[in-house]
């Protein structure tokens, strides 16, 4: 029983890991895209508008 609950955690922990390389990964290629500056811009737009 103790080895199953200790993989069970290991699996966690690496499913976490992977989840976080994947959203920084995708991070990356939209900063990568210019997607980050038109979402800034439309932001700013937005802000001189109101």
């Amino acid at each position: 029983m103790e080895k199953k609950s200790k993989l069970n955690i290991y699996n966690i922990v690496l499913f976490l890991l992977l989840l976080i390389i994947a959203c920084g990964v995708l991070f990356y290629i939209l900063k990568i895209l210019g997607f980050l500056e038109f979402i800034k811009k439309k932001l700013n737009k937005n802000k001189l508008n109101q």
